[in-house]
């Protein structure tokens, strides 16, 4: 059986710039998400996310940026779906799904911008991030990621921009 989902997501934030040198900044900064989930498994998560930021303008044309990020999400009480709905499916009671679950998330990235001409952007950006889900005993218990992104993005006419990513 498919059920409707709902879902009612809160967002509180709070940053902090403060300029290095000229072309220099380094940002820090605060958020709270809340995810509120009628007739799911975890009726509700909440996720603290912080972060650390350095950005600088290399040339008027150049700009590179670091960032690390530390994010926890804790979940109520994990109540499989056949509970809530009064189904006989069968599924592990340890198994969590990994998006509803108590999660650790660490972050570092590196990104560059550069525009050659005022229509014309390129950028990279790579980033690490390591998950830790602690309360999961099967299934999903840890993951890293890495991943490689560059973009260029054209202004060809007043009102047609291109952009092509890998």
């Amino acid at each position: 059986a498919n059920f409707a989902f709902s879902y009612r997501r809160r967002t509180a934030k709070l940053h902090f710039d403060y300029n290095l040198a000229a072309r220099s900044k380094f940002v820090v900064g605060y958020a709270r998400l809340t995810n509120e989930r009628p007739v799911q498994e975890v009726a509700v998560t909440g996720e603290n996310i912080m972060w650390g930021e350095i950005k600088t303008d290399v040339m008027e044309n150049l700009n590179l940026g670091a960032k690390i990020q530390s994010q926890s999400r804790t979940a109520d009480n994990y109540v499989p779906i056949q509970e809530l709905v009064g189904t006989q499916a069968e599924a592990n009671p340890l198994l969590r799904k990994y998006h509803l679950a108590d999660r650790d998330r660490n972050t570092a990235g590196v990104y560059l911008t550069y525009s050659p001409i005022k229509e014309l952007t390129l950028s990279a950006n790579a980033n690490l991030a390591k998950d830790d889900y602690p309360d999961s005993v099967i299934g999903l218990t840890e993951n890293e990621e890495t991943n490689y992104s560059i973009n260029a993005n054209a202004i060809v006419l007043q009102k047609l921009n291109l952009n092509a990513f890998y």
